[in-house]
């Protein structure tokens, strides 16, 4: 499976977390899709499933129903570290937004998206995108940022035997984190990213991760 970012779906939940925004989003125009999310009716990433059974939307019931389809290889979704993964993802995702969110309509957006796109985000959070940048994205970010960079860094030493969060096993959890290592990259910067790896105190293993699962990405 060849898996990106979730650059529009990754945005809407940290608005809509953050927020409350239900103001924009982006529709798709398929058929037979169930209105599985508390904060939209339908989201990127969506699969369609085999044998004209329909679509399923957002990446975690994805995984379940992929679970369900597919169980071997397992996702392993009931692995403990998995709850450990998903939340220190939306934590950084919200710590670190002073830096990737101004960044979204110049990088991932048509100017004709962007505008509209500004207009709505920037009524939600009270400020201009660059206000929320020098508010957000200063050392304070940082701050925030080191105790969730330097958990996951921990779990990942914690097994030593292979790259992955379950020792020499991918699991979901390694997508989960390496996507956002992903996504942020793309939006703050290599040298950014870096400067935030490096507050775990180990960078070299995140960069493991991200070697070991590029064959999937």
């Amino acid at each position: 499976m060849h898996m990106q970012p979730d650059l529009f779906s990754t945005t809407s939940i940290f608005l809509t977390r953050q927020n409350g925004w239900n103001g924009m989003k982006f529709a798709l125009a398929l058929e037979n899709v169930p209105d599985s999310r508390e904060d939209g009716p339908h989201t990127v990433s969506t699969i369609g499933l085999p044998n004209g059974q329909g679509w399923v939307t957002d990446s975690r019931i994805i995984a379940d129903e992929l679970e369900r389809l597919y169980p071997e290889p397992s996702l392993h979704l009931q692995s403990p570290c998995l709850v450990q993964v998903e939340n220190a993802f939306f934590n950084l995702l919200s710590a670190s937004s002073g830096f990737w969110l101004p960044e979204l309509p110049s990088k991932v957006m048509k100017p004709e998206v962007a505008a509209e796109w500004l207009a709505h985000g920037e009524s939600v959070i009270g400020m201009t995108m660059q206000e929320f940048k020098a508010s957000r994205g200063g050392k304070s970010a940082w701050r925030e940022a080191q105790p969730i960079i330097k958990d996951m860094t921990d779990l990942l030493e914690d097994n030593s035997d292979g790259p992955f969060f379950m020792g020499t096993t991918v699991s979901y959890a390694d997508f989960i984190w390496a996507s956002l290592l992903i996504f942020l990259e793309f939006l703050m910067g290599t040298a950014c990213l870096e400067k935030l790896l490096e507050l775990g105190g180990n960078a070299a293993k995140h960069h493991d991760l991200l070697g070991a699962v590029h064959p999937w990405m």
